[in-house]
């Protein structure tokens, strides 16, 4: 449905976004994009990603998606 539409649309933006900026967490970006099942937490760390200045900080923003619940199918 639209949930899973805008799934397909954000992941690839997510990890586009990430591969630009700091192109060694891409696969970690890819795997995190694919676990997350919510567009608004994906939204939600698109945003976050927007303000992240260092390469630790995004990698700690996409490790952290795992403690995240919603983010389990």
């Amino acid at each position: 449905g639209i949930e899973q539409g805008e799934l397909r649309a954000l992941r690839p933006f997510l990890v586009r976004m990430v591969e630009r900026r700091f192109a060694e967490l891409t696969p970690l970006a890819q795997q995190q994009a694919e676990r997350i099942t919510s567009p608004v937490l994906l939204s939600s760390l698109i945003d976050k990603l927007f303000t992240t200045q260092t390469l630790e900080q995004v990698r700690q923003l996409l490790i952290k998606i795992e403690e995240t619940p919603e983010s389990q199918s």
